[in-house]
């Protein structure tokens, strides 16, 4: 059993389904064929898994936003995540796209689209967190600071934190030549 998570049966669904991906994950992109490991460039352009990628690099989130769209008290948080969800999937897009004429394009992205998705898929946590402290507040709970707490901090990662993807979406635009030009 994974100490962090504890035991099964105080998992939820969803984290369940985590839990199962990364213990059982069904398809080990650094074994998609048996030449042993996959250059990312190779892995991109993998029919399933470069197809499932560029339509939709985070799904979950995807789905998060559309349940939660008409919601008045999340909008300060589906709002930007649904736009960063559009942005992370037309990103996808662009570097597959410069790869096709170029390879090395895809190392030359991967540490800030690596930030890119990181942050996006935080605020997702964040959102999702947030929702379920709402949800909990409307209850009128005993420990309601708790609950206040955690919106706040989902707020707090949105207006400070969340913003810092646009460093790494103008990094993104740079290419591969500026990476490619320098002595090894």
């Amino acid at each position: 059993k994974n100490m962090i998570l504890g035991n099964d049966d105080r998992l939820t669904d969803i984290e369940r389904s985590h839990r199962r991906n990364e213990i059982e994950p069904e398809r080990n992109v650094s074994q998609v064929d048996s030449g042993g490991p996959v250059r990312p460039q190779r892995a991109l352009g993998h029919q399933d898994f470069g197809r499932d990628l560029m339509r939709a690099p985070n799904p979950e989130s995807f789905l998060f936003c559309q349940a939660n769209q008409a919601d008045l008290e999340m909008q300060e948080f589906v709002k930007p995540l649904a736009q960063h969800n559009k942005t992370w999937g037309d990103l996808t897009m662009r570097i597959a796209m410069r790869a096709m004429v170029n390879p090395d394009e895809v190392g030359a992205a991967a540490v800030d689209y690596t930030y890119f998705s990181g942050y996006v898929t935080m605020a997702y946590i964040w959102a999702w967190t947030a929702k379920v402290a709402l949800d909990k507040l409307k209850q009128r709970p005993s420990d309601t600071a708790f609950y206040q707490a955690k919106v706040q901090t989902a707020q707090f990662y949105f207006k400070k934190i969340l913003p810092r993807v646009n460093t790494h979406l103008a990094l993104l635009d740079t290419g591969a030549e500026v990476v490619l030009q320098m002595d090894t």
